[in-house]
């Protein structure tokens, strides 16, 4: 299985980082590039994402901040994404995890989906009120408005 460590700050407080990444519902808003949209498919969330369709299922701990999201087919999940969310040393939200991927042999190649959740996570840290070409930043916007821990 591979593995794909990442940490970094955001500027808001621990509360609006942890239940933003927390409800499964808000991923096509902060990861569009991973996952475009979402629907209830027979009880089961079914993503649309950037490698098809898969199944996805998040369970959050809002007293340890840890948040688990997987993906997968219909069957089981095959990758894991692990996110910690804590106070951060100088304040707002330390987000720490790793991405955990199939490691080869199955057919699934998932750096687009790294990739692309880097860069989502990216522009959380950075999570400016409006994207480069001026338009509001569905994330940005949001976690601006909370304020540092």
């Amino acid at each position: 299985m591979s593995l794909h460590p990442f940490t970094l700050t955001v500027a808001a407080s621990p509360a609006a980082v942890f239940h933003h990444l927390a409800d499964i519902e808000q991923v096509p808003r902060w990861a569009p590039e991973f996952c475009e949209s979402l629907m209830l498919a027979r009880g089961r969330w079914l993503g649309f994402t950037n490698l098809g369709d898969l199944y996805l299922e998040l369970a959050a701990d809002a007293r340890t901040g840890v948040i688990d999201l997987w993906a997968g087919d219909e069957r089981e999940p095959v990758c894991r994404w692990l996110f910690r969310v804590g106070a951060g040393a100088e304040g707002g939200t330390e987000l720490s995890g790793e991405f955990h991927g199939p490691g080869g042999g199955d057919g699934l190649d998932f750096a687009p989906q790294v990739a692309a959740l880097q860069r989502a996570l990216a522009k959380l840290a950075g999570h400016s009120a409006t994207d480069a070409d001026g338009a509001p930043h569905p994330v940005g916007g949001r976690l601006a408005v909370c304020p540092a821990a």
